[in-house]
């Protein structure tokens, strides 16, 4: 009786801990919330509205790129080259107001450029056959060298006009918090629901069973580089109307922190994972790591050795996962 007893028990702590290695939103979700906690306990500063307001927009355009960055990641890809888009685009739209140019123009120039840096590492990976890492690395070199030339000294004092679309603000928070969450629900159930976007998943997890099913995989990637270059530029246009200036070292870093944030809302590095839900809680997550080291005065030289050292344990996290998963499944 006994034996039955500890064996009923065993299977299930067995499922309840299957569950929660396949809900990692939960995870996270607990886990924001005790690591908010501990920091509000000890700094008053942390869980203040202004402190909290601070951090909703500052994440608003790593977000964006993240949404791109996970649908990518799904098909088991990379795109390296999205801070240097995000970049260029902010360059683009601070030349061109400066020359004259109407704002709706300028916004389109600059959405225009970051699909082109799209459609052109989509072609040189999949036309070319270039492998994703050496084509997209490359291009973010090619960017951000252009970004440079455009806005050396940075471009500043850009008109009203423009600047409304990242400082005006409705219920408290400004613009890009309530664009960001938009797309988040948009993309979410696009990812979720949606045929087209449901093809990912089956790209990622056998490409070439996803080939004989039907799916046309060099299309669709082909569109989810387009996708991601569009987002990006959109992402630095809101973030170089936020600050009302367009400087050549804007974006440095997105692709760690965005990668870091994607992996640890559940997206696999070897593709078939990840939701929108677990990529939003990631960028929040990292966004709380940065907000504290802020608050904690650490120094900003440090911050770039915290997000590797982040993104170098999420992918341990998720190998480790994986392994557990298929030890639950035997």
């Amino acid at each position: 009786m006994d034996t039955n007893i500890t064996a009923k028990k065993e299977a299930g702590f067995k499922k309840f801990i299957r569950k929660l290695l396949f809900k990692r939103e939960f995870a996270l979700i607990a886990l924001i919330i005790l690591f908010s906690l501990a920091l509000g306990i000890n700094y008053d500063t942390f869980l203040t509205v202004g402190n909290l307001k601070a951090t909703a927009i500052g994440m608003a355009s790593d977000t964006i790129l993240a949404i791109g960055m996970c649908m990518l990641l799904i098909t088991g890809d990379i795109d390296l080259s999205v801070g240097s888009t995000f970049a260029l685009a902010g360059a683009i739209a601070g030349t061109t107001l400066v020359a004259g140019w109407p704002v709706i123009l300028c916004v389109l120039a600059a959405i225009s450029v970051g699909l082109l840096v799209g459609l052109i590492n989509g072609f040189v990976i999949e036309k070319l056959k270039v492998n994703f890492f050496i084509a997209t690395l490359g291009m973010q070199g090619i960017a951000r060298g252009v970004t440079v030339i455009l806005a050396e000294g940075g471009i500043a004092f850009l008109p009203q006009g423009f600047t409304w679309i990242g400082q005006k603000t409705f219920l408290g928070y400004q613009l890009p918090v309530w664009i960001m969450l938009f797309l988040i629900l948009v993309f979410g159930v696009l990812l979720a629901k949606h045929r087209y976007f449901r093809q990912l998943y089956y790209i990622g997890g056998n490409v070439k069973a996803a080939t004989l099913s039907g799916i046309n995989v060099t299309k669709v990637k082909f569109a989810l580089y387009i996708l991601m270059g569009g987002l990006a530029a959109f992402s630095g246009i809101l973030s170089t109307a936020r600050f009302g200036s367009a400087i050549s070292t804007a974006g440095t870093g997105s692709e760690l922190r965005v990668i870091a944030a994607s992996v640890i809302g559940g997206c696999s590095l070897s593709g078939g994972e990840g939701t929108v839900l677990g990529i939003f809680l990631g960028t929040v997550f990292m966004s709380l790591i940065s907000s504290a080291l802020v608050v904690t005065n650490v120094s900003v030289y440090w911050h770039s050795i915290v997000t590797g050292l982040v993104l170098v344990c999420a992918v341990a996290f998720d190998t480790f996962i994986k392994n557990k998963r298929v030890s639950f499944s035997n």
